[in-house]
C-alpha cells in the first residue's frame, strides 16, 4: 500500500513561515482568476481511501491549529462551510482533531475556574 500525501508540498510547512497567512495553509487556496478569483478555505482532493484521507485530514488540521496559534485568527466558520455536505475521511479527520483539542480546552478552561 502507497503511503498517503499528507501535504501540499509546493508550500512549506506552516511552523516554517515568519508571518503565515490563511493561503499558506495545503487545503486553502484562491480558485478562478481575475474579478471571478475566489478563496476556497477547503478544497482538498480524497484519495477514494479512507484510512489515508482520515491522516490527510488530521496533517491538515495540526497545520490549522498551528497556524491559529501563531496568527490568533480563527477561520473555522468558513472553513466548515466550504466542506462537502457527504464528507470524506479527509473531512472526518480533520474535524475529530479539532473537537479533540476544543474539548481538551474546554476541560482546562473548567479546572481553571473550579
Amino acid at each position: 500500500m502507497e503511503q498517503p500525501i499528507l501535504l501540499n508540498t509546493s508550500r512549506p510547512i506552516i511552523s516554517s513561515y515568519e508571518n503565515p497567512e490563511i493561503i499558506d495553509l495545503p487545503f486553502v487556496d484562491d480558485v478562478g482568476m481575475g474579478e471571478k478569483q475566489n478563496r476556497k478555505f477547503w478544497n482538498v482532493q480524497p484519495n477514494g481511501d479512507y484510512g489515508d484521507e482520515c491522516i490527510i485530514g488530521k496533517a491538515h488540521a495540526f497545520e490549522y491549529l498551528q497556524y491559529s496559534m501563531m496568527t490568533n485568527a480563527n477561520h473555522m466558520t468558513w472553513i466548515v462551510k466550504d466542506m462537502p455536505r457527504n464528507l470524506t475521511g479527509i473531512e472526518v479527520g480533520f474535524l475529530e482533531i479539532i473537537g479533540e483539542y476544543a474539548r481538551t480546552g474546554a476541560r482546562l478552561q473548567a479546572q481553571r475556574n473550579s
